[in-house]
């Protein structure tokens, strides 16, 4: 029992201690410059109680785009972020000539990476 006990904490020492996989800045080569940044609550069902999104406003390139991330919780202090498109995520590519499909991972302050869907283009729309 002792034996089982030594083995269980060794592992998750290892575990504990294995390193995030690093970051290398150069490779973000986007500017993206958040521009207004909430968080969307939508109820899913009585069992599993309220869950979100994170909606951006934000400027790529001089394209006015909308963008959407599940990983987060809050909002997006906005501002300039460093970007780069991802393959982390399925991304069909483009399936016909008029549509698409684009995942940027941005780095956050302190090396964290967080993926954000381009789920719209154009000005954003104003707000009633």
């Amino acid at each position: 029992m002792k034996k089982l006990v030594l083995v269980v904490l060794l592992m998750q020492t290892t575990f504990l201690g294995a390193e995030k996989p690093v970051v290398n800045p150069a490779d973000f080569t986007i500017t993206v410059h958040v521009v207004y940044s909430h968080y969307v609550l939508y109820p899913p069902g009585p069992a599993a109680g309220y869950v979100g999104y994170q909606k951006l406003d934000a400027v790529i390139n001089g394209q006015q785009v909308e963008l959407r991330g599940e990983e987060g919780l809050g909002v997006l202090t906005p501002g300039d972020y460093k970007a780069q498109l991802t393959k982390d995520k399925f991304v069909p590519g483009n399936p016909n000539g008029y549509d698409m499909f684009v995942v940027y991972k941005f780095l956050l302050p302190g090396g964290a990476t967080r993926n954000f869907d381009v789920v719209g283009l154009g000005p954003a729309a104003a707000n009633p």
